[in-house]
């Protein structure tokens, strides 16, 4: 029995799962004197971190062995297709998720993570809350998830800025850190938009809109969370953890009554025990089995996992369920004025603006979102594949340029991803990826439409820089199992319960029910404390309190 449920008596609430979804759901138990007993795979980083105290252009101009930062010993990576699944920092992060969960995949880049944290260790930090529109198909309202954000934004601390054009599609309904000032080779941008949006008015109906992201990254200390000093390694590891990182809350709750955690189990099972459950798992350094029992059951293994765990619990063999992603198109932007002007380098090298856009033409008018990177923080190797030069060529060229230029990642909505998964009968869990017939046109009218806008103000976005993503490649997985007011067959209800079961919760994004071109990580989270404060609720406080986090606490 979980040595928790010995002590107290209490009813006890298990997780699986220790990403952002998995530690927003333990903090409000905790809060109710619940306990929490949380199990997952722990892989952990093998040797050192790369990381030291010097910033990205130190590193490049004088350390002879960056390459164990930038590139590792596996020169493969440079196929790969995200900067961040190339870093070697993060290679831990993703190591055997395919293999454990027995995955097999056509056409679809499936990751997932086994390592405390999840892919919160590697993630591009972006959040904002779904407005009112972007949850009309869900069974519940923004104000019903108003008090989750507030409470999450609180605890993991948001950058970022509420007046300026996307500052209300993003929200303000939490405390914001300001974010860093934006670079001087993206300013101009800024500057020139919001000049525009001046004159026009900011009420004036507009297709394009520009402004500051909102990051999950501190420019003040939190904590022993130290704020971001601009080294501009954002890319391939934060050393000071301004970027969050659900594994460094998990050191709090490790500090917290009430709360056991089991690392190094990968949960294979779950099934009934009488009126509790049970979690049947395998040790992942010798095979060993074990089981764990509790009350309540919270899922949050992230989207593939916490689906192959609920089709197992149904019985749903052979079946496929819908996976929805949100397709992404790259480019790279060249402002004028850089074309002659000194690189900059080093600072913050996450996104430094971000814009949304209605496709003009198309039903609906759907809304695309998309972030402006500086390539300060990125090696040109990012480039060179994309020139249509003779490669020699090309790769002395991209050099000058690549500090010139601006990325940009622009994301589509999950109605434009037509991918499968399916649980087979031996065990195998097969994803079939792929695109709505209608992603094509919806590419082109945003490649003709962000040109033209950008070039207003006086950006032009390079020929031959285009490229569409493999579906999955950004890692924006959910939808398999949504929530709905009436569920039906592998849907689930607002609480996310499956096939009618009071007592087994999924809460990562395995259960949104629709899936805008945002970023969902802080909906994720904030259901997930959402529906935690259901089941606290439900089972009643039981003794002492917890801070949720303790804000001014040092991990143990």
């Amino acid at each position: 029995m979980n040595p928790s449920a010995g002590r107290s008596g209490d009813p006890t609430v298990l997780i699986i799962g220790s990403g952002p979804a998995g530690v927003s759901a333990a903090w409000p138990l905790l809060e109710a004197g619940i306990p929490v007993h949380m199990i997952d795979p722990g892989v952990a980083r093998i040797g050192p971190s790369a990381l030291d105290h010097r910033d990205y252009s130190e590193r490049r101009k004088t350390d002879s062995e960056q390459w164990r930062l930038f590139l590792g010993s596996d020169a493969a990576i440079l196929e790969n297709a995200s900067p961040k699944l190339r870093a070697p920092e993060f290679s831990h992060v993703f190591r055997g998720f395919r293999d454990r969960y027995h995955i097999l995949a056509d056409d679809f880049s499936a990751h997932g993570s086994l390592a405390p944290g999840g892919l919160s260790n590697a993630w591009g930090a972006g959040v904002g809350t779904f407005t009112e529109h972007e949850l009309e198909e869900y069974p519940l309202t923004r104000a019903e998830l108003l008090p989750s954000y507030r409470a999450v934004a609180a605890r993991i601390g948001v950058s970022g800025v509420s007046d300026d054009d996307l500052a209300g599609w993003f929200g303000t309904d939490y405390p914001l850190q300001q974010p860093h000032p934006v670079q001087p080779q993206i300013e101009p941008l800024y500057v020139r938009h919001n000049r525009r949006v001046a004159g026009l008015g900011s009420a004036a109906h507009r297709n394009f809109r520009l402004g500051r992201p909102q990051h999950a990254v501190l420019t003040e200390n939190l904590g022993d969370r130290l704020a971001c000093d601009l080294r501009g390694l954002c890319m391939f590891g934060c050393e000071r953890r301004a970027i969050y990182n659900a594994a460094d809350e998990l050191r709090l709750l490790c500090g917290a009554p009430r709360f056991t955690y089991s690392t190094g189990w990968l949960v294979t099972r779950i099934a009934a025990a009488g009126s509790a459950f049970v979690l049947e798992a395998t040790g992942l350094e010798d095979g060993a089995q074990r089981q764990f029992f509790g009350d309540r059951v919270i899922v949050a293994a992230g989207t593939l996992g916490s689906t192959r765990l609920a089709l197992d619990f149904l019985g749903a063999y052979d079946v496929d369920v819908p996976l929805m992603t949100t397709p992404v198109m790259a480019f790279a932007l060249l402002l004028r004025e850089n074309l002659m002007a000194k690189p900059v380098e080093g600072g913050f090298s996450l996104g430094q603006l971000a814009y949304t856009l209605n496709l003009v033409g198309i039903d609906g008018a759907p809304l695309v979102f998309g972030s402006v990177f500086p390539t300060t923080g990125m090696l040109p190797t990012e480039l060179y594949g994309r020139l249509p030069l003779l490669r020699p060529f090309a790769r002395s060229f991209a050099a000058w340029l690549w500090p010139r230029l601006l990325v940009s990642a622009c994301f589509f909505p999950g109605t434009y991803s037509s991918n499968t998964m399916r649980l087979r009968s031996n065990g195998e869990f097969f994803i079939r990826g792929g695109y709505a017939n209608s992603l094509r046109a919806a590419m082109k009218q945003a490649t003709r439409q962000l040109r033209t806008e950008f070039a207003q103000l006086g950006a032009t976005l390079l020929p031959g820089t285009t490229k569409m993503s493999r579906p999955g490649e950004e890692m924006h997985y959910a939808g398999t199992l949504p929530m709905r007011e009436r569920p039906g067959l592998y849907e689930t209800d607002r609480e996310g319960r499956i096939g009618g079961v009071d007592g087994i919760h999924i809460v990562d994004g395995t259960v949104l029910t629709a899936l805008p071109a945002k970023s969902h990580t802080l909906t994720i989270m904030a259901n997930a404390d959402r529906i935690a404060r259901l089941i606290a609720a439900k089972l009643g406080p039981s003794g002492g309190t917890v801070s949720s986090p303790p804000s001014s606490a040092v991990s143990p």
